[in-house]
């Protein structure tokens, strides 16, 4: 018994040990990572402060002026015209004599300054759509839908109303707020206990505790606070106790403290921020299956990604990632890893451990070459390698079976191994701007092929067997030199037209114009 209990505390205390690994990095490397972010904002900063200072500078030019405004009231006549079109259209709606058999109402864009009495005759709607009008306020005359689930006020002017109180709306499971200049959550949201969706983006919402308040709440899911004037992390947020999904992007957060405690979490989206994110700011956060960190100005992921067991979904393009962490292996259920514009320089090798791996993006990185161990990803349906300095590809990619899609377009591929053959689940091949000077003749044994994209080479032939590729959607062959009056163009052109009568998509060059 006493061997049973040492060996028990014994895996307890090594499982706490590895998992400690995970949650602190030495201080020393955390701090030098955020000194490098420190140093790209700065960098930043001082280009966009002389762009604007620039700008500012410039003399003013009276005709670009006086056309900017001509523009302008043009477009706010248009949108008058428009209102008022809108407006005749739903009074025909409105007047509808069978109001109690319509489920869906659709009142956007008319200019109204006050609710239509009429929607009061529509017993039966679940969805009530008013966004893009004036509104200041909410109506009692929403008590009256008692059977509305779904109600969209996007667009309005309910930000100038101080007192803006929501109605008990019981059955309402869906509300939509965003882009009405408010300050302040609104009073009632605490009352509507079925709410399980919230959007408040492109709002005016600050961190100030009288501004963002959230009061205790079970009943919500998903929340939105995208486009906002968030300076942190809204602590308040943490009161909502089954929120499953939160969006923070485009907002001005540095810091993650509290986010720790939505231990619900399933969907984090911090887009557009220029957060640091710190060691300890996974911590808990078992639950989560995507997380979006798209341009966050970050220099490093940090190794307690390996906390987040449940994550499926890694979304961090457009940063200055060089690398990714060794603890990233411990993804089992990564599937989907997007690293779109970063700068590395050499494939990341953790990723090759990744074996459930379904989709990657690795677009508009520097890579020079794809490890042939990147055929360990044998569940993968999706590789993006486009944009780097590649002047081939691994013979290994013809040992994944399951490669429904391949993005090779704008490297500096010379040839492909013949073996491509074996992809016979392949569907989409995009090909175009590389150095190509044959066309690979592995491409018409795949059978399934619905998307060639081979343009901008320098393939001279194309074979007649082209026209075999039965499930061909779309094949683009222009850029590439074939000569006017050549026999090889001349046969081109018979296969185009072959394939146009079949419906297929193609595009092409003629006599200096491309179709």
């Amino acid at each position: 018994m006493k061997y049973l209990f040492f060996l028990a505390l014994s895996i307890l205390f090594f499982s706490k040990a590895e998992a400690q690994h995970y949650r602190k990095q030495k201080n020393s490397e955390v701090k030098s990572y955020k000194a490098k972010a420190d140093s790209i904002l700065f960098y930043l900063q001082a280009r966009r402060d002389s762009l604007i200072n620039a700008r500012e500078n410039k003399e003013v030019d009276s005709v670009r002026e006086e056309l900017a405004k001509q523009q302008r009231a043009k477009y706010l006549a248009g949108m008058a015209r428009r209102d008022s079109i809108n407006q005749i259209e739903n009074a025909l709606v409105l007047q509808n004599n069978q109001a109690d058999t319509v489920d869906e109402l659709h009142l956007r864009s008319a200019a109204y300054t006050a609710y239509p009495k009429e929607i009061s005759n529509f017993k039966q709607i679940k969805s009530l759509d008013l966004r893009s009008n004036q509104l200041q306020d909410f109506d009692s005359i929403l008590l009256s839908l008692a059977t509305l689930k779904h109600l969209n006020l996007s667009g309005n002017k309910l930000g100038e109303n101080s007192e803006l109180t929501m109605p008990e709306l019981k059955q309402i499971t869906e509300l939509e707020l965003d882009a009405n200049d408010l300050k302040t959550v609104p009073n009632g949201i605490e009352n509507l206990g079925k709410l399980e969706d919230l959007s408040l983006s492109r709002n005016l919402l600050e961190n100030d505790q009288s501004r963002l308040k959230f009061k205790k709440n079970t009943s919500i899911k998903k929340l939105d606070l995208s486009r906002n004037e968030l300076s942190r992390f809204p602590k308040k947020v943490k009161k909502l106790k089954n929120l499953e999904e939160l969006n923070l992007s485009g907002n001005d957060i540095k810091d993650l403290k509290g986010l720790k405690r939505l231990k619900k979490l399933k969907v984090l989206n911090l887009s557009y921020n220029k957060v640091f994110i710190k060691p300890n700011d996974f911590k808990k956060l078992k639950n989560l299956e995507t997380l979006t960190l798209r341009s966050c100005n970050l220099v490093y992921v940090p190794e307690s990604i390996a906390l987040l067991q449940n994550l499926k979904k890694l979304v961090v393009p457009e940063n200055h990632l060089e690398d990714l962490p060794e603890s990233l292996k411990q993804l089992d259920s990564l599937q989907s890893l997007m690293l779109y514009k970063n700068d590395m320089q050499v494939f990341p090798r953790v990723v090759l451990e990744l074996e459930n791996l379904i989709w990657l993006d690795i677009y508009y990185n520097h890579l020079k070459e794809v490890p042939s161990e990147i055929a360990n990803l044998n569940k993968l349906e999706v590789l993006y390698l486009s944009y780097n300095q590649l002047d081939r590809l691994p013979v290994s990619i013809a040992n994944m079976p399951e490669l429904k899609e391949l993005y090779a377009h704008n490297n500096r591929i010379v040839t492909l191994p013949e073996d491509f053959a074996k992809l016979n689940q392949l569907k989409y091949l995009h090909l175009q701007n590389n150095l190509l000077a044959k066309f690979p003749g592995f491409i018409l044994k795949l059978e399934n092929l619905k998307e060639l994209n081979i343009a901008h080479n320098q393939i001279v032939a194309f074979p007649t067997e082209i026209l075999d590729l039965n499930q061909l959607t779309l094949l683009a062959v222009n850029g590439n030199p074939y000569e006017n009056g050549s026999k090889e163009r001349d046969i081109l052109l018979q296969i185009l037209e072959k394939l146009q009568k079949r419906g297929v998509i193609v595009r092409f060059d003629l006599n200096g114009k491309e179709y």
